[in-house]
């Protein structure tokens, strides 16, 4: 299921870059089936039919040139599309579009955040809607929002809601549609269903709430909201604005850093595979750091738990390239 929240990596704002809204090989294998025509399959069933015949040396030579003729005719088809003005498998957006990179996982697996603004689930043109993409492996989730701009503030609610994958045999099976929660076949479905990550009254009653006009957070999928305040309002009212955010992010992290060392025994943890990005220091182990945490969630210190520490650091390295303040962004 498609969440807000924050993800583990950390984010770059970008404009016009490329991102895939497929990924999975599965579907590209599809999208490339979908590119032949009787014309190939006459010229692979001649192929396959004289290894077969002839046998041995020639068996490879033709293997070899049904492979060599699958590639030309892949990159030929590919060329026609992007003629035609037809995305291309992986590069579904044109150059004037506008897309934010939430999350890119490693080697890996296959995984990776997008949103893509002013496109429907579908990828056609929608004002004032923005499709989020979502994938981990062979599992895929979209969704697609109503969004309004209001000043500084940003409303979404949830419009449609699809996955997509191994999972479901690569069928979509809708979970919100036209603002709408399927609760009999999402109950339908969970009554199948051996494991359950959550119940099945959670997802329906957490489902329900995003249907509903919700203002998004700055942290939410890792500061979307600082990219799309600057695309929507004037340059300068932008400007203005993500330069407040900045000195808040910067000025409530010093304090809550200064805190955390002095009083709770806190620091942050260089090592990238720290699990939440803090350790403790030495001989001060057994500090109760309770309450620390329970400052920043009451915001004693302006900024939230989740724009403090490394992710807080990383926010206002964002903010500073948006700006334009910094050439580049340190990234962990």
């Amino acid at each position: 299921m498609l969440t807000y929240g924050k993800t583990e990596s950390f984010t770059l704002l970008v404009r016009n870059a490329s991102w895939s809204a497929s990924g999975c090989p599965v579907v590209e294998f599809r999208e490339m089936l979908r590119r032949f025509k009787i014309i190939d399959l006459l010229v692979a069933a001649g192929l396959v039919g004289f290894a077969a015949v002839e046998g041995g040396l020639y068996a490879l030579l033709a293997a070899i040139v049904l492979l060599l003729y699958l590639i030309l005719r892949q990159l030929y088809a590919a060329s026609q599309d992007k003629a035609a003005g037809q995305p291309e498998p992986g590069d579904t957006k044109s150059e004037d579009d506008d897309a934010f990179i939430v999350y890119e996982g490693d080697d890996r697996f296959a995984s990776s955040t997008d949103i893509q603004m002013d496109r429907d689930i579908d990828l056609r043109p929608a004002k004032g809607r923005l499709r989020l993409y979502s994938q981990y492996d062979l599992s895929i989730g979209m969704a697609d929002y109503e969004y309004k701009c209001e000043g500084t503030k940003l409303s979404i609610r949830l419009i449609n809601e699809v996955n997509e994958g191994e999972s479901e045999g690569f069928k979509r099976e809708w979970v919100v549609r036209d603002g709408v929660v399927l609760e009999t076949d999402l109950r339908e479905r969970d009554a199948k269903q051996r494991f359950r990550a959550v119940p099945i009254d959670e997802q329906i009653e957490s489902l329900r709430t995003q249907i509903e006009w919700r203002e998004v957070q700055p942290a939410w999928w890792n500061g979307f909201k600082y990219f799309a305040i600057n695309r929507c309002l004037p340059g300068s009212d932008a400007r203005r604005y993500l330069r407040q955010e900045l000195e808040r992010l910067k000025t409530g992290n010093a304090k809550a850093l200064k805190v955390a060392a002095e009083k709770y025994g806190l620091e942050l943890d260089p090592d990238k595979k720290s699990f939440d990005g803090w350790k403790r220091i030495e001989g001060r182990e057994d500090i109760d750091c309770g309450p620390f945490w329970e400052e920043l969630k009451s915001g004693t210190y302006g900024i939230s738990e989740q724009e403090c520490g490394q992710s807080g650091l990383q926010f206002i390295a964002d903010l500073q390239r948006l700006l334009g303040d910094t050439v580049g962004v340190n990234r962990r």
